[in-house]
């Protein structure tokens, strides 16, 4: 009896760490796993308001991005980078660049509104800082300022926000400030006179 026990008892435990490893990603894809919004055919429906400060008008509009596709680019000699392509039906004028398993690299929108979509990192702790130089005269700086915002949008109330605040040196001397989360994406960006806000998703 007590051997028909350990026989039962280690088929169970071997059928409950298949089932965990089929749920796992598998190798090579860590990657989507620490974002888990990196699906193709997920897309977003974002409100976007921007206002005139000369007059106070409120220019409004809605938009959709989807990820359609991803490929892999190497630049330099060994180094591979996934990229994600993200349209608005139109072009792919959006994308995000994988630097590797732990670090996203937000693409640019160059068609209006004109937003600077953020980088992802792994984790976060407050008083995290990195940056960048988009040209030799000038920097971006991007700092986490808090990991546990409560962000409310037309797309609901989303919990346990990353709040970034992105400083651009010749551009704009008013800092953005983006919330996001690594499982859903940018949930609001806002700056002195532009706001984008989800409103919907499909995932």
């Amino acid at each position: 009896m007590r051997k028909i026990l350990l026989i039962v008892a280690t088929f169970l435990l071997v059928v409950a760490c298949s089932k965990d490893d089929v749920n796992e990603p598998k190798d090579g894809n860590q990657l989507e796993k620490n974002f888990p919004f990196l699906k193709i055919g997920n897309s977003w429906t974002y409100n976007f308001y921007e206002v005139d400060l000369d007059n106070g008008s409120i220019d409004s509009n809605t938009f959709t991005l989807s990820l359609n596709r991803k490929d892999t680019m190497s630049f330099g000699y060994d180094t591979t980078y996934t990229v994600y392509y993200v349209t608005d039906g139109l072009k792919e004028d959006i994308f995000f660049i994988a630097a590797n398993d732990s670090t996203l690299i937000g693409g640019i929108s160059f068609w209006k509104p004109r937003i600077e979509f953020p980088d992802y990192l792994k984790s976060y702790t407050v008083g995290q800082s990195w940056g960048y130089y988009p040209n030799p005269d000038d920097y971006v700086s991007k700092t986490v300022i808090s990991i546990n915002e409560t962000v409310t949008v037309e797309a609901g109330t989303f919990h346990n926000c990353i709040k970034i605040k992105r400083i651009r040196e010749d551009e704009d001397p008013n800092p953005s400030f983006i919330w996001l989360r690594n499982d859903i994406g940018v949930i609001k960006i806002e700056n002195n006179n532009r706001t984008v806000e989800l409103k919907s998703k499909n995932f």
